[in-house]
């Protein structure tokens, strides 16, 4: 067994997050990320147990929102219409968390989610009127994993971001232009509504290159700022 030094601490320290997770082996073990996935999994599954009777409040509807119902924006991603699509976003959310440790803070976890949801709820209440009701985490989790792996691919260099993200967007434009969702479809036997996955894999990436231009920003404020004292 190795002994950590102060120098190693130091240089851990100093590590982009994707990096260090990929040195301490997070990606096969119990990360950050996979604590956030067990927790959204936990409202899935009881909502799930609850019935249909819960999720037709909780659901995304047009109308409902459109009436001052603005919860639904938020609530609409942990309801769903069976134990089939329920167990499907299940593993998808796992997957996230096992393939990416984020090691955010539990506040910028939370303003991400609620960013991602609200994102995906108004590009459909936006840009889609004839969509009237939607429920489940697809588009939730596509934000997410777009999000962590161009994190990843930018921090690392690591292939895994870069594939994860390749097949990621592969998956949104064939859902659009060879009508993956109709086959999807016909093997889930309900609709699936792929705009939500199309507008999470923006938000995911939108608010990641935000992130990272904000933190450039500060960096370089605080360098010149630095550089005119000295």
């Amino acid at each position: 067994m190795r002994q950590a030094s102060i120098s190693d601490s130091n240089q851990d320290a100093n590590m982009p997050c994707g990096q260090r997770a990929l040195n301490s082996g997070s990606f096969g073990g119990i990360s950050r990320s996979s604590h956030v996935a067990m927790v959204l999994a936990v409202p899935m599954i009881l909502l799930g147990i609850a019935g249909s009777d819960l999720a037709s409040v909780l659901e995304y509807e047009r109308s409902g929102i459109i009436a001052g119902e603005w919860w639904r924006a938020i609530t609409s991603h942990f309801v769903h219409l069976d134990s089939f699509h329920l167990t499907g976003n299940l593993i998808g959310m796992l997957a996230w968390g096992y393939l990416f440790d984020e090691r955010e803070s539990v506040r910028a976890v939370v303003l991400k989610l609620l960013t991602y949801a609200l994102a995906i709820c108004a590009g459909v209440l936006v840009f889609n009127e004839q969509i009237q009701w939607i429920l489940g985490a697809s588009g939730l989790i596509h934000a997410l994993i777009a999000g962590s792996a161009l994190r990843l691919a930018i921090e690392t260099r690591r292939p895994l971001g870069i594939v994860v993200l390749s097949v990621l967007l592969l998956k949104v434009v064939a859902e659009q232009q060879l009508d993956l969702a109709s086959w999807m479809e016909s093997i889930a036997e309900y609709p699936i509504v792929s705009v939500a996955h199309v507008y999470g894999v923006a938000a995911g990436l939108i608010f990641e290159l935000a992130r990272r231009f904000r933190f450039s920003g500060r960096t370089a404020f605080r360098s010149i700022r630095g550089w005119r004292v000295h």
